[in-house]
């Protein structure tokens, strides 16, 4: 996250605010490459930090087809997640429980 791209440490922080008060769903989905192309080393801190403040309150979206370009790889998305929840039990929670609980309770 950069603040040229408009967002500041700040505002993430009063996001993880928001979402540890159970106050909002956020879809994880593949990282937007930044202009060099480097979407998965600079978001994975954002990614990890959003998993550690409530992994019950995320759900998972391929963003398949992958638009605009249709180019992205649905496997290497997966990575990602495996990457920001290393712990099985969390993409348990963001993979099944919470769309369960979301678009089905």
């Amino acid at each position: 996250m950069k603040e040229e791209d408009g967002l500041t440490q700040d505002d993430f922080e009063d996001l993880l605010d928001v979402l540890r008060q159970g106050n909002c769903w956020i879809k994880l989905s593949g990282p937007v490459p930044d202009r060099q192309g480097q979407a998965a080393v600079l978001r994975r801190p954002l990614g990890r930090a959003l998993v550690a403040a409530r992994p019950d309150r995320l759900i998972w979206g391929s963003d398949w087809p992958h638009l605009p370009n249709g180019q992205r790889d649905t496997g290497e998305l997966l990575n990602l997640l495996a990457d920001w929840a290393p712990d099985e039990k969390n993409r348990h929670r963001i993979l099944v429980e919470s769309p369960e609980k979301h678009f089905f309770s």
